[in-house]
């Protein structure tokens, strides 16, 4: 291209010369010499037009270049922030993982970590307060990360009178201070940035062995504001793939077996294992959730009909909808599913949606059931002074059967004398009885032997007796005939 360049403007000083020259005889010096000039002139700006549109197209594809990248960088800024629009899965972006840590603040409520245990005075422990200890986040990444700039900060300190729950803590292989032992339930009597003075709220002998020797054992301790909440991301691997087989993703077996294995019964780490699977047929029914497929639109109600704040009560009401104001849409109180998306529902509504011709079943998905672990802690200790109160009674009851025993015992002894003494009287009954049998046995033979001869008697008799009748007779006919015969 610059050889062309170079032969046009080489015909173009040729062809002026020539010009030139054929006008030389007709024109005067001036025009002649301004004619150069002129021409010099022109070749000069030509060349500075050149290097401009030179640098305008360089500067315009470096502008073009810009734009794309800049465009390139909004879009990667807007799927940092808030995501790929219609991408299924967890993508990691700002504005989620902002709202996760959100509501991980205000489901965990503040965390002081790394506390020392000073000792118990009159059932009551000390705490020293780490150097620069404030209230963890328990969103933040590192939760061992103090919160002041300053080195000599002041640490942040707990009201006086606040119900706390404390952990025992250990460190993990990464060197983060995580809880190990729930050690009760505590409330602040004095509190400083330095010290912490906690007294539990039920007695330590109500405490569990494990609890007690975790009291005893332990190095540093966790307090929480708010009793810790049960959930499904805990126990799964960070940012693994949710599918189908597994809604929550890969369940962390390494961690679950560590932490679970040995402490719990095995049929409680296997609910912790399946979790977010298909469900097997012996499953329980509250924990058997049901995919399905949308077969027309449908509407979930899911704010309530009040409101209230975090201070009056709980986020949602007894139908499961939202009343805390926080949580409610902004425009309406429901939620829109087209026909086609698939959901994972509870037994008894996918079943109704199913039965009414909603929806059609997909898979049967098992859910583990969350924990309260603040109304377990509550209902535990509940039983606890259940079977205390029970345990009195057995005492007493006890104490009265070793009464009973005692007694029953010397019944025994005493029972044993007079079974001697019985079988003592038994052996002379017996030699009694014995002797007054053969002497009944010689009573009855001499009183056979005499009925045998009264009955001989009685039969001598009763021959004499009729010997005398015929006599009498005899005697009477006699008298008859001889007195008849006198009156003759």
């Amino acid at each position: 291209m610059e050889i062309v360049i170079q032969i046009l403007l080489g015909l173009s000083v040729i062809g002026f010369g020539v010009l030139m020259w054929k006008s030389a005889e007709r024109w005067t010096w001036v025009p002649l010499v301004i004619a150069p000039i002129v021409f010099i002139e022109a070749g000069v700006f030509m060349g500075l037009i050149a290097l401009s549109a030179k640098s305008r197209v360089a500067w315009q594809k470096i502008s073009v270049e810009l734009e794309e990248r800049l465009e390139k960088a909004t879009v990667e800024e807007e799927e940092l922030k808030y995501g790929v629009i219609g991408l299924e899965g967890d993508q990691r972006a700002v504005v989620p993982i902002e709202l996760a840590l959100q509501k991980l603040r205000v489901d965990a409520g503040r965390v002081w970590r790394g506390l020392s245990p000073q000792g118990a005075n009159q059932g009551q422990f000390t705490l020293n307060m780490p150097r620069n200890a404030a209230a963890a986040d328990p969103a933040a990444a590192d939760p061992d990360a103090a919160a002041p700039a300053a080195a000599d900060a002041p640490a942040a300190v707990i009201p006086v009178e606040t119900i706390v729950f404390a952990f025992s803590e250990v460190m993990d292989p990464n060197q983060k201070r995580i809880p190990q032992t729930f050690l009760g339930q505590y409330l602040v009597t004095q509190s400083s940035p330095q010290s912490l003075t906690l007294q539990p709220l039920r007695a330590l002998s109500t405490l569990s062995k494990r609890q007690q020797q975790a009291i005893s054992q332990a190095q540093s301790w966790a307090i929480y504001e708010v009793m810790p909440l049960d959930g499904h991301e805990p126990f799964f691997i960070e940012a693994s793939r949710k599918r189908d087989e597994a809604i929550f993703g890969d369940a962390d077996e390494e961690f679950l077996n560590a932490a679970l294995a040995g402490k719990v019964p095995p049929e409680v780490l296997q609910t912790y294992l399946k979790d977010g699977k298909q469900a097997q047929s012996d499953d329980p029914p509250e924990a058997k959730w049901r995919k399905i497929k949308l077969l027309k639109d449908h509407s979930v109600i899911v704010d309530g009909s009040g409101q209230r704040t975090a201070t009056e009560g709980s986020y949602f009401d007894l139908l499961g909808q939202a009343v805390d104001s926080r949580l409610q849409l902004a425009d309406g109180d429901e939620v829109q599913f087209k026909a086609g998306t698939e959901l994972v529902f509870k037994y008894e509504e996918a079943t109704e949606l199913i039965s009414t011709g909603v929806a059609e079943l997909i898979d049967e998905i098992y859910v583990r059931p969350l924990h309260d672990y603040d109304e377990i802690e509550r209902h535990v200790f509940e039983r606890l002074d259940v079977l205390a109160e029970k345990m009195v009674i057995l005492n007493r009851e006890i104490a009265i059967m070793k009464k009973v025993k005692t007694a029953n015992d010397s019944m025994l002894v005493k029972g044993q004398e007079d079974k001697l003494k019985l079988e003592a009287e038994l052996a002379q009954h017996r030699v009694e009885k014995s002797a007054i049998e053969a002497y009944a046995n010689e009573l009855q033979q001499r009183k056979t032997a005499q009925r045998t001869q009264l009955a001989a008697l009685y039969q001598d008799n009763i021959k004499i007796v009729r010997n005398l009748e015929r006599v009498q007779m005899q005697l009477k006919q006699q008298i008859d005939k001889r007195t008849a015969a006198a009156g003759r």
